[in-house]
Formats: structure tokens, sequence, C-alpha cells
């Protein structure tokens, strides 16, 4: 068996969006910021939470409560959370406006015809499902991707919260058994 290795193929590989790399940058220049603030720009002193979801995803609307309770949990100590769906802006406002109180975090939409965010975020990451979430820490470094439902998400945002998430860490450790 002979390998072959190819210097172009590495260095594509290396500008991939996955753990342990910042995000593609431009991320608000694609987006309709429906409610909450603008994120311009992935602040040093915050952790943000970017979930992909859709009005018609049923494990997405399940989500949303408990989205909503992380940020009113977690936001006085850095944590910022983005839903972002490709749907049209009158749609996802109106889901908004229904849900109120229930989905209390920034939401955003992708911007018609762009596909600025769908291919450098989900594709780029080999991501096929929604929700998914991606949580990038105080580095500025995409840290976990994932299922918001998932049991241990909560846990990957503490620790994230906290500075002692290290992904490249945990996935050097063997589970006992």
């Amino acid at each position: 068996l002979a390998l072959s290795f190819s210097p172009a193929a590495h260095a594509q590989d290396e500008k991939k969006f996955k753990v342990g790399v910042e995000p593609p940058a431009g991320f608000a220049d694609h987006l309709e910021f429906i409610q909450g603030d603008k994120v311009e720009t992935f602040s040093k002193d915050k952790v943000y939470v970017v979930e992909f979801w859709a009005t018609w995803c049923p494990p997405c609307k399940r989500s949303i409560p408990h989205l909503t309770e992380l940020q009113k949990d977690y936001g006085s100590r850095g944590l910022q959370i983005i839903g972002v769906s490709d749907e049209p802006v009158d749609l996802v406002k109106k889901f908004v406006k229904e849900k109120g109180s229930a989905m209390d975090y920034t939401v955003a939409t992708q911007k018609k015809d762009d596909t600025f965010i769908a291919e450098k975020w989900m594709q780029a990451t080999g991501q096929k499902g929604i929700p998914c979430a991606f949580v990038i820490a105080r580095t500025g470094k995409l840290v976990h991707i994932g299922n918001p439902l998932d049991p241990n998400f909560d846990n990957v945002i503490k620790m994230t919260l906290a500075n002692r998430y290290d992904p490249e860490l945990l996935s050097r450790v063997e589970p006992s058994i």
C-alpha cells in the first residue's frame, strides 16, 4: 500500500472549518438579524452557540425552550446564543413573534440567495442534519459541534464558559470500560 501526500490537498484541509479553528470571517455579512443585536464579530469576552434550525423541524422546535433557558441561565456569564435559519425572513419573523418569550435569544436568517453560511459552516464541517449547534469559545475557536438536545451539550457549555473545555485533550482520552 502506497500513500501519497498532496501539499495542495493538505493546505485546503487546513483551511476547512473544524474544531480548533476560527469560524469563517464575515458571519454577519451573510445574515439578516430578526431578533437581538447584530453580531458583527465573535468577541473574546463571550462564548457563542450558533445553532442551525428551521421552523418546520420538530427537534428544532423542541430545542428552542432549552436554548432560551441556557441563554437566561448563562447570559450573564457571557453566553450568547444565535439561532440561524435559511428560511425566508417573513416566515421566521412570524415564527419568532408567535414564540414570544419562549424563544428569547438572538435569531437570524441567511440572506436570500446567499449560501455562504450553509456552505462555510454546515457543509464545511460535514453536518447534514438540524438542529446543529456550533460552540465557539472565548479563544475565538470552534470547540464543539453537536445537537443542542444531546445530554452532554449543557456540560460542554458550562465547561466552555469556565474556560475548561478542551476538545483536543478529550479526544485523546480513551473511555474507561
